[in-house]
């Protein structure tokens, strides 16, 4: 039998575990790196479909019944994040509501970026992906009980009295907007998180001074 001496074996696990701690380095290291290949391939991805379109923007209006503007303001503080999430996977980003006290109307404004593929598509093809996404939208069973809540508290200007979209109407519920001026400018890149980091739910603590 062959005896090793304490010195020996603490030589020995010293040098194990430096070629363990080499090892785990070298595996980390190769990790990071791929991580920041794979990150390079998304922003050159984005770059590339960014030179060949601007995001599509999009508004419409509809009235809102005064007295339920509290309740619509509620809902909207607490939008259901299936609804959300719907949203996004129909590549609409900057969806914003704003409200208009003395004529009592909602302004909806979002930007589309379905068509920010690389190459080059015709108005017609775009016009196809943009119904394509919306339809995904309105067949969503959640999308459909969300605007069942949204729809007693408005007012569609051209036919109040039409079957609203939650039951399957057809009809012009929100009213699409002429845009007679834009800056020129547009965002470089959307971020991937589903929510903008500033953004804060208010509560109905919030609502109450309003």
């Amino acid at each position: 039998m062959v005896s090793t001496s304490p010195t020996s074996s603490s030589s020995t696990f010293t040098a194990t575990a430096l070629l363990v701690g080499m090892a785990l380095a070298l595996s980390c290291s190769k990790k990071v790196e791929q991580r920041r290949r794979s990150y390079a391939r998304t922003a050159e991805k984005n770059n590339l479909c960014e030179r060949f379109a601007a995001p599509r923007r999009y508004g419409a209006a509809i009235r809102l019944h005064p007295e339920a503007y509290r309740r619509y303001r509620d809902l909207h503080d607490n939008v259901w994040d299936q609804v959300l999430n719907r949203m996004r996977r129909s590549h609409i980003r900057n969806f914003t509501i704003y409200y208009h006290e003395e004529t009592q109307t909602l302004f909806q404004h979002f930007e589309w970026i379905g068509h920010w593929r690389p190459g080059v598509h015709t108005r017609a093809q775009e016009a196809t992906l943009f119904r394509a996404d919306m339809q995904a939208i309105a067949d969503d069973p959640v999308t459909k009980r969300w605007w069942k809540e949204c729809e007693p508290c408005q007012i569609p200007f051209r036919d109040p009295q039409q079957t609203p979209p939650s039951a399957g109407g057809q009809g012009e519920w929100w009213t699409p907007l002429e845009c007679v001026n834009h800056c020129g400018l547009w965002p470089t890149a959307y971020s991937q998180q589903d929510r903008d980091p500033d953004f804060v739910k208010r509560n109905k603590a919030d609502v109450a001074y309003l």
